[in-house]
């Protein structure tokens, strides 16, 4: 597309609010759905989808479990209720929205995201609903003519609504839709497969160290000598994976990757500079470590993650590479809004520690949060790590990790909940105090007392 296009068509589109009328519904992902959106269709989900939607109007959420959806609307039994009660879209903040479409849409659904991003272009919601018509573009990319005959209508005074109503390309869903098109990385000639092993064999076809391939559910993992051990290095990954979707209420059919994730773990220095220049990135010290660097790419269809280590030092090494795939995994979930670094850094050390429970290091962290907190507030702790993070710290780590430990324990749903409100832009302490029943100095002084701390 064009330079400055997605302006130009939020224009066409705001125009046009109707557009879905002309597209019809989309292939029905999670339930049933009538053909036309003007009429209202609406899907029913065969899962229903747990939320805490926050309607313009109400002083509090209204909690259930949304049944249905229509583009417009959310239908929501309440928690101690039968009947559905419909919630239109124009009430809720449009990051919720955008929220709750990614998990009721199939993620192939490019026709679904395109009339997302027309119908919160009806309401004015033009920055979120640019990310659903982005999706969209990238899923299909036959979409992308279409909608450069839109513009080119449009900019010359003649009625795009007439040309979309001929265009039949637009009006008749392929057959086989196919998850193809993503965006051109910089560092091939071509646009790349979104085929995981194609993409890593285009990758790693000019280097000169050969790999060890280790192919799981969630990953692919391209690991030269270096140290580490292939196939242990890839339970690893997928015990991280499984930690996260269970702490996080990962539902049936949701992924965090769109396609598997790949994983290219280097021992030579020449190989991780060319795929450096394939990701179109310099290779930087990592954090501080000079002997470490890292490098991430998502373009959308498939996140790569290129490793290097210096030294070989496989411990510390594998710890390093298991914090950058936790941060990718939480950008995943859901969208790429940031929590607070303390709950992020807590969350992180937690699901690490899961995977060894009743090592040393679980029991240093008592000890060490302990000490921090004889002589610190955790309330003044909290704030002030929600935009910085003190992560040299080993007390500071012990604090959080600990911290969302036990918010956990205490109320292991309400936590799901609580990370997705805040992934849908709702503020996280008045999410705090609406999920969990804290409010920061309220939580500050129960996990004192969790740490059998009296001041």
């Amino acid at each position: 597309m064009r330079p400055n296009s997605h302006k130009l068509l939020r224009r066409l589109l705001l125009s046009i609010g109707f557009l879905g009328c002309c597209l019809g519904a989309p292939g029905p992902a999670t339930g049933q759905s009538s053909a036309s959106a003007t009429s209202e269709a609406v899907t029913d989900l065969v899962r229903p989808i747990r939320a805490s939607l926050r309607v313009e109007g109400r002083s509090t959420p209204l909690r259930g479990q949304v049944t249905a959806w229509s583009f417009g609307a959310f239908w929501i039994v309440r928690d101690g209720g039968q009947t559905p009660v419909r919630v239109d879209w124009r009430d809720l903040n449009a990051d919720q929205v955008y929220s709750m479409m990614r998990q009721a849409l199939a993620r192939d659904d490019a026709r679904g995201y395109l009339e997302l991003g027309a119908t919160l272009l009806s309401i004015d919601e033009t920055d979120i609903a640019s990310r659903a018509l982005q999706v969209a573009a990238r899923l299909q990319p036959e979409l992308d003519g279409i909608i450069g005959r839109l513009l080119e209508a449009h900019a010359s005074g003649a009625d795009p609504l007439a040309l979309l109503a001929e265009d039949v390309a637009l009006a008749t869903p392929p057959s086989e839709p196919e998850r193809s098109g993503a965006a051109p990385d910089p560092g091939l000639d071509q646009d790349p497969s979104t085929d995981p092993n194609e993409r890593a064999t285009a990758r790693t076809a000019e280097m000169s160290t050969p790999f060890a391939r280790v192919e799981s559910e969630h990953f692919l993992t391209l690991m030269q000598p270096c140290g580490l051990e292939a196939q242990s290095f890839s339970s690893m990954l997928e015990q991280t994976y499984t930690g996260f979707a269970g702490v996080l209420g990962l539902g049936e059919g949701e992924r965090f990757f769109d396609a598997k994730c790949v994983c290219y773990v280097l021992g030579d220095s020449d190989d991780y500079r060319g795929l450096a220049k394939q990701f179109n990135r310099t290779p930087n010290a990592d954090r501080g470590q000079e002997r470490m660097t890292f490098l991430f790419v998502d373009d959308g269809a498939v996140v790569e993650m290129g490793f290097y280590d210096q030294e070989q030092l496989a411990s510390v090494w594998q710890y390093q590479m298991y914090l950058d795939v936790a941060r990718a995994i939480i950008d995943r979930h859901d969208n790429a809004r940031r929590l607070p670094l303390w709950l992020e850094q807590g969350l992180t050390r937690y699901v690490w520690i899961l995977q060894s429970p009743g090592s040393a290091s679980e029991r240093q962290q008592f000890r060490r949060a302990r000490e921090y907190c004889k002589f610190n507030s955790v309330a003044v702790f909290i704030r002030r790590n929600v935009e910085k993070f003190d992560a040299l710290s080993n007390q500071s780590l012990a604090v959080s990790h600990l911290l969302v430990q036990a918010l956990i324990a205490q109320k292991p749903e309400e936590f799901k909940t609580w990370i997705r409100m805040i992934k849908a832009g709702d503020d996280w302490e008045r999410s705090l105090e609406e999920c969990m029943g804290f409010d920061v100095d309220t939580l500050g002084a129960w996990f004192e007392q969790q740490l059998g701390i009296t001041k």
